[in-house]
């Protein structure tokens, strides 16, 4: 009975290795994923090598691990990486792992090896930059596994000792190169850090002049200091015959605009270097001196406000017609702004309605009635656009267009001669004005009041009408404009705004926001500006 048995097992074993045997040769060894070691490979960090290996089913692993020959043996490691460390660089290491599976089978072994490098060395150093006024000494504080050395690209201007001390010996620019030496660990090691010596006091401001440029305004500009950060502008007090700050301006400018106001000027240079404030040598004075008495400026009268590109927004790049290419006043009619066009020769003109939600022309027609066209009024009650028309170089005669075809529908004369005219609906009157005269009138054109301007006439270009008050366009000339503000109830001047970025043509009033006919000087970029924020008349 237990040799048949027997014989019954031995047969049902060679039946298996039969099968087993059939299986490997057609489809492969169905055991040799889980009997051999995967990806085996060695990794440097320092003179640390890890080795990383992967494989399934194994409980344990055997690593064997030679040091240039020399053998150990460690069994039953947990995980998928281990790390031994070698004594010195240059050192040949051999790792061998094997896995024990579930059943007891042993994996086939893998087998990596690596020689050793050498580390690569680290030099400490504070900053890669440093900044410093000449006169003054510091150590670079660096630091390196190795001996250090130091040299210098210029020691004129940064010179450094065996120490690392670096004496700042004048203005300019250097190097300081610091070597490590290597060893039988470690690599030699290099770094660089960059040296900037300022002046403890930055040179005069050189080359501070003025020009003029135009009856009021000069421009006073000056070369600038490589070193500076900022530039300080001051003027000399009458009163106490100090200089005090005027104002303060980015190195990038080197140039100021000031009215023409018998001041002295002078201008220094300022930067900042760790913190400290390097101050500058002031320049040699700069004089600037105004007008006659028979010539007023703008300084002599209340400025309200500087409205500048960035106080506005453009509502559009105008450009006239074929033959019309100077815009010489504006008007808000309805959902338009009418502009009226001439060309130089006074010969041919239009009135062109832009779109405001557009910013596009909307209408033209011809209105060669009008000459110059230097003023124009709309009035929402009759919707009717009056303009100034010319005879003999004198404005006598208004032409008067329909709002909404722009068609012109009758020529009426206006009680005085004049060059601006406006329409403020608050009161239902007419302002008129030439030179140094503003005419009120009734809706009629009736003068009804006299007022006699006080701030400079230079060129009265056009009118605007808000709440009893006039805007008057005043052009001293070039790209300086103002607008003189006049209340109509008892002719009080009441200040100015300064629209100084070009040729000012025309106003109006819209929701309480300032429009504004600009011309650009020897240029066609002309523009309706509108400021970003509303009015508030004084």
């Amino acid at each position: 009975m237990r040799s048949k048995l027997l014989r019954i097992v031995i047969g049902l074993v060679i039946v298996a290795v039969f099968g087993y045997l059939l299986r490997v040769a057609f489809a492969g060894d169905p055991l040799e994923k889980w009997t051999k070691i995967d990806n085996l490979h060695l990794m440097q960090n320092g003179l640390e090598v890890t080795a990383y290996w992967s494989d399934e089913g194994c409980d344990s692993y055997e690593v064997k691990v030679w040091h240039d020959g020399r053998l150990t043996v460690i069994p039953h490691v947990k995980g998928n990486a281990y790390t031994t460390r070698v004594s010195a660089p240059g050192e040949h290491c051999v790792i061998m792992v094997s896995g024990h599976l579930r059943f007891g089978i042993m994996t086939r072994s893998a087998k990596a090896e690596i020689t050793v490098e050498k580390l690569d060395q680290n030099i400490t150093v504070g900053d890669t930059a440093y900044y410093g006024f000449d006169g003054n000494d510091f150590n670079l504080k660096a630091s390196a596994k190795g001996a250090l050395h130091y040299r210098s690209t210029d020691r004129k201007i940064a010179n450094v000792d065996k120490t690392g001390t670096v004496a700042l010996k004048s203005v300019g620019e250097a190097f300081i190169t610091i070597t490590a030496d290597g060893n039988g660990l470690y690599e030699d090691a290099e770094r660089e850090v960059s040296i900037f010596v300022y002046p403890t006091v930055l040179d005069k401001v050189k080359g501070a002049v003025a020009e003029n440029i135009s009856s009021s305004r000069t421009i006073i500009k000056w070369q600038k200091n490589e070193y500076a950060a900022a530039y300080t502008v001051l003027r000399r007090n009458p009163a106490t015959q100090q200089y005090e700050e005027l104002t303060e301006m980015t190195a990038e400018n080197n140039f100021l605009e000031v009215t023409r106001d018998d001041y002295d000027y002078e201008i220094k240079a300022t930067a900042e270097v760790n913190g400290e404030k390097v101050d500058g040598k002031v320049s040699d004075p700069v004089k600037v001196r105004g007008t006659t008495e028979e010539s007023p400026t703008y300084s002599k009268f209340k400025v309200i406000k500087k409205i500048t590109k960035e106080d506005l927004d453009v509502v559009a790049a105008i450009h006239g017609a074929p033959k019309t290419r100077v815009p010489q006043s504006i008007n808000m009619v309805g959902d338009d702004y009418v502009v009226s066009y001439v060309n130089m020769k006074n010969t041919e003109a239009k009135l062109i309605a832009y779109s405001k939600s557009e910013g596009s022309i909307s209408l033209v027609s011809d209105a060669r009635g009008i000459g110059h066209g230097n003023g124009s009024a709309y009035n929402p009650h009759t919707n009717k656009i009056y303009v100034l028309g010319t005879k003999d170089g004198n404005v006598q005669n208004c032409c008067v267009f329909d709002g909404d075809t722009l068609e012109m529908i009758d020529t009426i004369k206006m009680p005085v001669a004049c060059t601006a005219i406006s329409y403020d609906i608050s009161t239902d009157k007419f302002y008129l004005a030439k030179k140094d005269k503003i005419y009120v009138c009734s809706s009629n054109f009736k003068v009804e009041q006299t007022i006699t301007k006080t701030a400079p006439f230079f060129h009265t270009q056009d009118m605007g009408a808000y709440n009893g008050a006039v805007l008057v366009c005043t052009w001293p000339q070039e790209t300086e404009s103002y607008l003189d503000i006049y209340r109509v109830s008892d002719g009080a001047y009441l200040g100015s705004y300064d629209l100084s970025i070009g040729e000012i043509e025309s106003v109006t009033m819209d929701d309480g926001y300032l429009v504004i006919l600009m011309n650009t000087i020897r240029s066609n970029d002309d523009r309706i500006y509108k400021t970003k924020e509303r009015i508030a008349i004084p």
